[in-house]
């Protein structure tokens, strides 16, 4: 009898160890799928296990990356500035938050507003410093490889909620955050770029560095 229910008790144990093995198993495919859902097919991802877009009222409630980690103070010096820009966008007349911090494939989208007043879905790129370098400005920053990355994200979002023929517009927000300081200054600059020119513009410095290239030789 007794060997009988140390065989039992054996076999429960190896039974309980297979399972959890095929249980961690199944969880690694189900993220797994999860994952290659969000590439294959956004929509259903965003249906699914995504947020719904333009509702909620903070900045965690808009974002697809409220928990990201922070691991150093230049990226928690960004989701600050993110999250000001957040707060202002909100105080707009006329804007309405759509989303925030949106992987867009292409790129990663800071912030999505619609202008109730022009009608226009705005792509918001916000770049926040601790100061304003007097040679090269804050707004340089979102140089043509940049523009033509939020141009090809602007198509992606805009397929993804169905609004492929509203207008588009792209600003960029600079955050000027000092040390030391409660209140940042914000510059915001409306319309700073247009898609065909962010398309067209990027070849052209391409095609610029090549020939530069080509002549050089």
């Amino acid at each position: 009898m007794s060997d009988g229910k140390k065989t039992t008790v054996k076999s429960g144990g190896i039974g309980r160890a297979v399972a959890q093995w095929f249980a961690g198993k199944a969880d690694d495919v189900a993220w797994r799928a999860k994952e290659a859902l969000k590439f294959v097919c956004p929509a259903l991802w965003r249906r699914w296990f995504g947020r719904p877009f333009g509702q909620g009222t903070t900045f965690e409630d808009f974002s697809d990356a409220p928990n990201r980690p922070t691991p150093n103070p230049k990226d928690k010096l960004g989701l600050d500035g993110e999250r000001f820009a957040f707060e202002y966008v909100r105080g707009l007349p006329g804007a309405r938050v759509v989303a925030c911090n949106v992987d867009a494939v292409t790129c990663e989208i800071d912030l999505i507003y619609l202008d109730r007043k022009t009608r226009e879905l705005v792509f918001v790129e916000v770049k926040t410093r601790r100061r304003e370098h007097p040679d090269y400005p804050t707004l340089n920053a979102v140089d043509a490889r940049r523009r033509k990355k939020l141009a090809r994200a602007s198509d992606v979002f805009a397929a993804r909620i169905g609004e492929e023929r509203r207008r588009r517009r792209f600003d960029v927000i600079v955050v000027i955050w000092p040390f030391f300081t409660e209140r940042p200054t914000l510059t915001h600059y409306r319309d700073a770029f247009g898609y065909v020119d962010a398309v067209v513009g990027y070849r052209g410095c391409v095609s610029g560095k090549r020939g530069r290239k080509r002549s050089s030789r």
